[in-house]
C-alpha cells in the first residue's frame, strides 16, 4: 500500500503535520497506523484499514463505550479514501504498551496492573447484553443475524478449517486433527447463550500503561477493530494463553478486578482447555506465512491441548 500519508492526513485534519511515526505491524499488510504530530495541537492516531469489516466493528464498539468509564478512545473521526480504503483518526492516548514494559515492573506493580486489567475487561463485558453473536455494522446492527453462539462458533471454525485446507502448512495433519477434535466436542459450548461486547484482542499489545512516581497505571485500551458481540469467556481464555498459564498469581489478581464487574461461570474452567485449543488452531490458520513466530506459539498451544480435550 503506497500513500503519501502526510498529504492525506493534512487534508483530513486541516492541520500542518510536523512529524509522522509509523506504529503497529505494517509488515502484516493488514492495517497501517501512524502517530501524527502537529504544530499547535495534541497528536492524533491515524489508521488506514487494509481489511474489510474492521472499521465498522471499531466504530460500533467505541460508540457503545463513549459514555462509559472504560479507558478507550472517546474522540474519533472516520471516512473513506478515494481508492475505497477506510480510515479513522483517534485521540492520542499517552503510554507504553504493557508488553513492552512488563519486564521492568516489580511483582507488586504487576499484581496491581492485573487487577486493573481485570477491571477494564469487566467494564467492557458488562456494558451490554446483545441478542446476536458476531459481526456488526457501524450502527451496532448484526450483519449475519446469528442468534446463538453454537451456530456462530461452528460457522467460524468451518471457515478457518477451509482456509487451512488451501494452504501449504507443514503441520496440516495435526491441525486437521485439532479441528476435528473441536467439532467433535462442540457440545461443550452449547450452553453459552449470553452475548457480550468482546474485544477479541485484549492483551498487553493493546493495553497502554503510564508510570507516575514509580507506580504504573493503565491509561488506555486500544484497537477495537476485532470487537463484536460474542462469548466473553474467549477474551478471558486468551489471557490464560498470554499470561496466566505461566503465572497463576496474575490470574488471581485479574479475577479480583474482573469480578468487581462480572462473575465468571464455574463452567468456564471446564471449558478452558477447549478454548485454548480453539485459540491455538485459530492462530495457526493465518500465521504460517505472515507471522511465523506467532504461528509457533499457536502450534505449541495446539500440541499442548489437543489431548486435553475429551
Amino acid at each position: 500500500m503506497k500513500y503519501n500519508i502526510k498529504d492525506i492526513a493534512e487534508n483530513l485534519t486541516n492541520k500542518k503535520i510536523i512529524k509522522i511515526k509509523p506504529i503497529g505491524h505494517h509488515e502484516l499488510n493488514r492495517h497501517y497506523v501512524y502517530v501524527l504530530e502537529f504544530e499547535n495541537s495534541p497528536p492524533k492516531i491515524f489508521k488506514i484499514f487494509g481489511k474489510k469489516n474492521r472499521m465498522c466493528r471499531e466504530i460500533a464498539a467505541l460508540n457503545l463505550l463513549k459514555n462509559s468509564n472504560v479507558k478507550c478512545p472517546k474522540e474519533f473521526e472516520y471516512g473513506t479514501l478515494p481508492d475505497g480504503k477506510e480510515w479513522m483518526i483517534y485521540e492520542y492516548i499517552n503510554g507504553d504498551l504493557l508488553d513492552n514494559v512488563i519486564c521492568m515492573m516489580s511483582k507488586k506493580q504487576l499484581y496491581k496492573i492485573f487487577i486493573s486489567i481485570g477491571e477494564e475487561l469487566g467494564k467492557i463485558h458488562s456494558i451490554k447484553i446483545f441478542d446476536f453473536f458476531g459481526s456488526w455494522n457501524e450502527k451496532g446492527e448484526s450483519l449475519d443475524n446469528i442468534k446463538d453462539y453454537y451456530t456462530y462458533f461452528t460457522k467460524s471454525l468451518q471457515y478457518q478449517y477451509n482456509e487451512l485446507l488451501i494452504q501449504h502448512i507443514e503441520d496440516k495433519p495435526l491441525l486437521i486433527k485439532a479441528a476435528e477434535k473441536l467439532m467433535e466436542n462442540a457440545d461443550l459450548i452449547k450452553n453459552i447463550n449470553e452475548s457480550r461486547l468482546c474485544h477479541n484482542d485484549f492483551d498487553g499489545r493493546n493495553i497502554l500503561v503510564i508510570c507516575q512516581n514509580g507506580k504504573y497505571f493503565i491509561n488506555g485500551v486500544v484497537d477495537f477493530e476485532q470487537s463484536f458481540p460474542g462469548n466473553a469467556e474467549i477474551d478471558i481464555a486468551r489471557l490464560y494463553f498470554r499470561y496466566f498459564l505461566k503465572c497463576k498469581d496474575f490470574e488471581k489478581y485479574f479475577l479480583i478486578g474482573y469480578e468487581r464487574y462480572m462473575k465468571i461461570d464455574k463452567g468456564f474452567f471446564e471449558r478452558l482447555n477447549y478454548y485454548l485449543l480453539r485459540i491455538g488452531f485459530g492462530i495457526c490458520c493465518w500465521t504460517y506465512h505472515k507471522a511465523p513466530k506467532y504461528y509457533k506459539q499457536g502450534l505449541e498451544l495446539v500440541k499442548n491441548y489437543i489431548n486435553k480435550v475429551k
